[in-house]
Order: structure tokens, then C-alpha cells, then sequence
């Protein structure tokens, strides 16, 4: 992988956490996400944040049907 890829990848993924922290609890609940998921997302480091917050929404959807 190409430096310059890996380096947007990771910056992509904190800006996309960033701007998903500038969200009030209410719409962050609306994505199945609470503030907590966020904190959590934004000290990883070396993986996917986006991958991290798709498991923690989709594992809320599977408690919430239930």
C-alpha cells in the first residue's frame, strides 16, 4: 500500500469521526451510535474507525428488533 493512500485512509476516517462528534446525542441515536462509540472510534489507532462504528450500529440494530 502507498503511504500517501494509507495517510488519507486514516485521515478520512478521524474527519469522519469528527464530524459525526459535532452531532447531538439525539441524531448520533438516530445512527444506532452514542458519544461513548465515538470516544471509543477516535483512540484506535491503526484500524478502521469506520469498520469499528458500522459493528456498533449493527449490533445495536440486532438488540433493538429483537
Amino acid at each position: 500500500m502507498n503511504v500517501l493512500t494509507a495517510l488519507s485512509r486514516i485521515y478520512s476516517d478521524w474527519t469522519s469521526v469528527r464530524n459525526l462528534s459535532e452531532l447531538d446525542s439525539c441524531r448520533l441515536s438516530d445512527l444506532g451510535l452514542t458519544r461513548y462509540d465515538l470516544f471509543d472510534a477516535r483512540n484506535m489507532r491503526g484500524t478502521s474507525r469506520g469498520d469499528f462504528l458500522a459493528a456498533r450500529r449493527d449490533d445495536r440494530a440486532e438488540t433493538w428488533l429483537r
